[in-house]
């Protein structure tokens, strides 16, 4: 399936509009909505050449052409149906229409997954650091985070809430 038995995308986080925050879904709106489950994450990327490099040499996702094609993007395969669609700048801009400030990648051992990335030259962005439930000791996550190639961030987390 790729990278360090990647499972699936955990979660983007999307950089929200300042004037509304984020509220959870009622349950209403989850039935109504159907199935929710995360599609794609979409880059818009300086170098779309750079950018595959990056994605199947260091995470060993494959460019996938039967999740079809729009005017030079490329889709790579992530797994369970999840992909992440690289797109020219020059086609797609999202200067001043909202980015994506990371996405993230669940992985089975952290510290395996840091030794991976500095085996390819990545340095840490942040962390490793740990997540706690509010008001609690008990630690849910081990995370790190690297930038790709096109300055978006890509958070690893190891999952310790079994």
């Amino acid at each position: 399936m790729g990278f360090l038995g990647i499972v699936v995308i955990l979660s983007v986080s999307l950089l929200r509009c300042k004037y509304q925050p984020f509220q959870p879904l009622s349950d209403r709106v989850k039935k109504d909505l159907g199935k929710k489950d995360l599609c794609h994450v979409a880059i818009s990327c300086n170098s779309i050449k750079k950018s595959v490099l990056f994605y199947t040499d260091i995470f060993g996702f494959s460019v996938n052409s039967d999740l079809g094609y729009n005017k030079g993007n490329i889709k790579l395969d992530v797994g369970n149906g999840t992909y992440i669609e690289l797109f020219p700048f020059a086609m797609y801009q999202t200067k001043g229409r909202g980015c994506i400030a990371h996405f993230a990648l669940r992985v089975d051992n952290l510290a395996m997954a840091i030794e991976h990335m500095e085996s390819h030259g990545l340095d840490i962005l942040r962390g490793p650091f740990t997540v706690r439930f509010l008001e609690s000791t008990k630690v849910i996550n081990k995370v790190a985070f690297y930038a790709g190639p096109d300055g978006e961030e890509i958070e690893l987390i190891e999952s310790l809430n079994s």
